[in-house]
């Protein structure tokens, strides 16, 4: 097993608090005499271009997407499988405001891929096991697609990743 370097570590450690932070956490620098008056559901909104926490993801490392669509592919013997697919962004301002946000550390993750599939519907968090390539224009599944990258532990939303995240490791787990 190799070890983690210390600049692995603090970059880890970085994307971590910012996905903390994105958690919601909140601090209040007026006096509570001059504060103004909450906001009626404190949601965070991924589209808020202001969002602080939001534009921290990608200053840190975190591989951010958006939900791109769902394959589904049909089987005669089984129910059919759903694949969920996700395409990267690259700066806080792109994709479509509002759409899921998903985060993940670790190994490179392609610029548009599958999660593994689920057979009851399409997956709406972050799924654990193997991912698959996909054609971005056509939004299909690239033959023999199974990628060597797993998705591996993973959590429920966070603040504005309202798909969650999870670590990826460059190969599954045996």
């Amino acid at each position: 097993m190799r070890s983690i370097t210390t600049t692995a570590r603090r970059r880890v450690a970085a994307a971590l608090v910012a996905m903390t932070v994105a958690g919601g956490t909140t601090v209040a620098l007026a006096p509570a005499a001059s504060a103004a008056p909450p906001t009626a559901s404190g949601i965070h909104r991924v589209d808020e271009l202001g969002d602080l926490s939001y534009q921290a993801l990608f200053a840190v490392g975190v591989q951010v997407y958006e939900y791109a669509g769902v394959i589904r592919e049909n089987n005669p013997y089984n129910p059919p499988l759903f694949y969920t697919v996700l395409r990267r962004l690259h700066t806080p301002t792109q994709g479509t405001p509002g759409s899921r946000r998903y985060g993940f550390l670790g190994a490179a993750l392609p610029e548009t891929f599958a999660m593994y599939p689920s057979a009851g519907g399409p997956a709406v968090l972050a799924q654990p096991g193997g991912i698959f390539g996909v054609n971005p224009r056509t939004l299909t599944l690239t033959p023999n697609s199974h990628l060597s990258q797993c998705l591996n532990y993973p959590v429920g939303s966070i603040g504005p990743l309202t798909g969650g995240g999870a670590l990826v490791t460059a190969a599954c787990f045996a």
